[in-house]
């Protein structure tokens, strides 16, 4: 078990902050090779994965499309607590909206979210909203 530059980087993060072993992480599945979370995992922290695919590679994702409307009614159905170490966030798309409601209610302590490099600080503005958004291999599909 040995981590990639990002997982220690966040492992170091949370021992910095004192951490309770929890973490969420939403769109996990299919790409659980290149995870934020896989490490920890293997550390022992417990957690929910949420992913649009089945992963063989990971049987403990719950396999659900993630909208902004249905967001805070998963994390309650998995039993998420309100306060919680890692979120972790990868959609292609509709992060900002999803991210926007679970902070309604739930306080992760740290947040990790794909970003898109191909596009300058300057020019992010969130793509509009759609349910049914897919990324379809161009350069925008985040913030």
């Amino acid at each position: 078990m040995v981590a990639s530059n990002k997982e220690a980087f966040i492992a170091y993060i949370l021992a910095e902050i004192g951490k309770a072993n929890f973490l969420v992480d939403i769109g996990a599945g299919k790409n659980y090779y290149l995870s934020n979370t896989k490490f920890l995992q293997e550390k022992g922290y417990s957690g929910i994965w949420i992913d649009g695919e089945k992963s063989d590679l990971h049987p403990e994702i719950k396999q659900h499309w993630v909208t902004r409307e249905n967001i805070q009614g998963l994390l309650h159905k998995y039993e998420c607590p309100h306060e919680f170490d890692l979120l972790c966030i990868d959609l292609d798309g509709n992060d900002w909206y999803i991210l926007e409601q679970i902070l309604v209610y739930y306080r992760p302590r740290l947040i990790v979210a794909e970003f898109n490099a191909n596009i300058s600080p300057s020019k992010c503005v969130a793509i509009e909203y759609d349910p049914k958004h897919i990324w379809n291999n161009d350069d925008y599909f985040w913030i």
